[in-house]
Formats: C-alpha cells, sequence, structure tokens
C-alpha cells in the first residue's frame, strides 16, 4: 500500500471592498482547529480589481506535518455526512494532476463557524499530498475516506 501523507494546506480568499477585513480574517481563521488559530499568520496582498476597486488576498498556510494532520482531523470532524458525500461526489472535479485536493467554502458560513460548499466567493483549501509514485484517484479517494473527509 502506497504511502500517502498530506504534507501542506493552503488557504485563500478575496477580500472584496465592501467587505471588513477582520471579519474575513475571522472567518478564515475559523477554519483552523482553535489550538492552531494564534499559531496561523495571514500574509495579505493589495490588488486593484476590474474596476480599480481595492481587492485583498488573504492567505494563510500549514507546513508543519502534525499540524497538517490536525487540520483535517478538525475539519473532517467538522464537515456533516452531506458535506463529506458532496465532497466526494465532485472528487474528480476538485483534483489536479499531482493530486492535489481543492475545496471551497462558503465565507459566511464561515464566519458563523459552519463549514458549508460553495463555489461563488469562496474560501479555497489546497490540501496537497507527498506520494512516491503516480498514484490513481482511487487510491487518493480512499486516503481521504481513511481521513474522514470523505464517504
Amino acid at each position: 500500500m502506497e504511502n500517502i501523507k498530506a504534507t501542506k494546506i493552503e488557504t485563500s480568499c478575496i477580500v472584496h471592498a465592501t467587505e471588513d477585513l477582520n471579519m474575513v480574517k475571522v472567518a478564515l481563521s475559523n477554519i483552523f482547529p482553535s489550538e492552531m488559530q494564534e499559531k496561523v499568520s495571514f500574509k495579505q496582498q493589495k490588488l486593484e480589481g476590474h474596476y480599480g476597486n481595492p481587492i485583498t488576498i488573504l492567505q494563510a498556510e500549514i507546513n508543519d506535518i502534525k499540524l497538517v494532520e490536525s487540520f483535517l482531523n478538525n475539519f473532517s470532524g467538522a464537515l456533516d455526512d452531506l458535506r463529506k458525500r458532496e465532497l466526494s461526489i465532485e472528487f474528480k472535479e476538485c483534483l489536479d494532476d499531482k493530486g492535489n485536493l481543492y475545496i471551497r467554502l462558503d465565507k459566511q458560513a464561515a464566519f458563523m463557524n459552519k463549514l458549508r460548499l460553495q463555489q461563488q466567493d469562496p474560501i479555497k483549501i489546497k490540501i496537497r499530498i507527498k506520494k512516491s509514485k503516480r498514484l490513481s484517484k482511487e487510491q487518493i479517494l480512499d486516503y481521504y475516506r481513511r481521513v474522514g473527509l470523505f464517504i
């Protein structure tokens, strides 16, 4: 059996000019386990939107394997069975050629400490995995089932 392990979590979201940056930071930090929230540092990148409006890209990442595992345990525990089933069904569309998984969450729900999948204006999560050879999507799917993200 191939040893598959998540090695990095990358999160990001766009903060529009009409949004409160601090509230979006709260939403983004709410997806992390409470014991990890103070350890996560946010990077901000200021950009200009299509119509000249200010936009901020807010990013945070985890590189420590133990923290990545803690994040996955917390995240999978916070997802209800309906969301896990949704992820399982959409799995192949959420996976890139390198085996990285992409999940999009509702910012407003995250602010309220709830996890809900959403495609528009989301909090984006990228889960990177380390593997020693090319794996089938079924092997990767099995890994995410073992860590509790999928049913």
